[in-house]
C-alpha cells in the first residue's frame, strides 16, 4: 500500500481552534462498495472523539473527498476549503488492494487528519472596521446671484437682479435672506423723463425643502421691507425724492447640482404690500401731478446660480 501527500496540506498541531466542517463525498462508478458518507463521518467523530461535520449553512470549513478504481487498486482525493472557497488543504491517496473495504481504515485516518486540522490564520476574520460617525456640519451657506425680471400691475416688465443668501441648518428648516433690484424709467408726452428704482430687502423661512438626487427646491415666505427713490427731469423741479414699503414675499427656488458646490436656479416669486407710492411732479403753473404709483403686487422672477460656501 502506497500513501502520498500533496504539499499545502498544514501538519496537525496538538493544540488549536478546529471548526465544523461541511463534509462532501463522491463514489465514483466503481466505487459503490466503499464506504458511505454516513459511515465516514461516523467512523471519523468516533476517531477524533469530537464532533467533527456539520450543515453547511453553520459549518466554518467544506471538506470533500472523492474515490475511485485505479489500476492497483484505489485512488482518494481530499480537499479542505474555507466557506469563502479558500484552500486550506488537499491529499491524494493511492490505495492498493481490490476490496475497497479494506481500504477504509487508511482512507478514515486521511480524512480524520484533514478534519482535525487547526485553525489557520487566514481563517481568522479580520478584526471589525470600527465605524466612524461623521456629523453633518451645523449648517452651510450658499451665495447666489441671478438677472431678474419684474412684473408690476400696469402691467410693464422691469430689469432687475437678485442677491441672496440661503442658510441650510442641520436641525431647522432653511432661511433664506434676499435683495432685490428692480429699475424703471418712463418719459411723457412733453419730453419729461422720470424713473423709480426699488430695493427689497426680504427674509423668509423655508418650511419646503426638498432634496431629490441633484435637484432641490425651497419654498420660502416672510416679511420685506422697499425702499424707493424716485428722480425727475425736465419738470419745474428736478428732485430726487425717497419712500418705503413694507410688506412680505413668497417664493419657489427650484435648483440644479451641477456639481457639489454649484447649482443653477429658478426663481419664482411676488411681493405684496397694502401701501403704494405716488410719483408726485410739480408743475410749471403750481400744484403737483401724480405720474405713477407703485404696485400693490408684483411678481419675481429670475435665473442664476448659487455657490455653496
Amino acid at each position: 500500500m502506497a500513501f502520498g501527500m500533496l504539499a499545502g496540506a498544514a501538519a496537525r498541531a496538538d493544540e488549536g481552534t478546529r471548526g465544523l466542517a461541511s463534509f462532501e463525498w463522491t463514489r465514483t462508478p466503481g466505487a459503490e462498495a466503499c464506504l458511505s458518507e454516513t459511515e465516514i463521518v461516523e467512523d471519523v467523530e468516533r476517531s477524533l472523539n469530537r464532533r467533527v461535520f456539520a450543515p453547511r449553512a453553520v459549518a466554518d470549513r467544506i471538506l470533500r473527498a472523492s474515490i475511485a478504481p485505479a489500476a492497483s487498486g484505489w485512488h482518494a482525493t481530499i480537499d479542505l476549503s474555507t466557506k469563502r472557497g479558500v484552500a486550506l488543504g488537499a491529499r491524494e491517496l493511492d490505495i492498493e488492494g481490490q476490496d475497497c473495504r479494506e481500504a477504509s481504515d487508511t482512507l478514515v485516518l486521511a480524512i480524520s487528519l484533514m478534519a482535525d486540522l487547526p485553525e489557520l490564520p487566514v481563517e481568522r476574520a479580520p478584526p471589525p472596521v470600527r465605524a466612524v460617525r461623521v456629523e453633518p456640519p451645523p449648517m452651510r451657506f450658499r451665495a447666489a446671484i441671478a438677472p431678474a425680471a419684474v412684473l408690476d400691475d400696469g402691467p410693464a416688465i422691469h430689469p432687475g437682479a437678485n442677491l441672496s443668501l440661503e442658510v441650510l441648518p442641520h436641525a431647522f428648516v432653511p432661511v433664506v435672506a434676499d435683495l432685490l433690484f428692480q429699475l424703471q424709467t418712463h418719459g411723457t408726452a412733453h419730453g419729461q423723463q422720470y424713473g423709480l428704482a426699488g430695493g427689497t430687502l426680504a427674509v423668509s423661512l423655508c418650511p419646503l425643502n426638498v432634496a431629490q438626487s441633484r435637484f432641490g427646491l425651497l419654498a420660502c415666505v416672510g416679511p420685506e421691507a422697499t425702499l424707493y427713490a424716485a428722480w425727475g427731469r425736465g419738470f419745474s423741479e428736478n428732485a430726487t425724492a425717497y419712500s418705503s414699503t413694507f410688506g412680505g414675499l413668497v417664493q419657489a427656488r427650484a435648483s440644479y447640482a451641477f456639481t457639489d458646490k454649484l447649482r443653477g436656479f429658478l426663481l419664482l416669486g411676488a411681493i405684496a404690500t397694502p401701501q403704494s407710492v405716488d410719483l408726485l411732479f410739480g408743475e410749471e403753473g403750481g400744484g403737483d401731478r401724480v405720474l405713477g404709483r407703485t404696485s400693490h403686487v408684483i411678481g419675481v422672477g429670475g435665473l442664476g446660480v448659487t455657490l455653496e460656501l
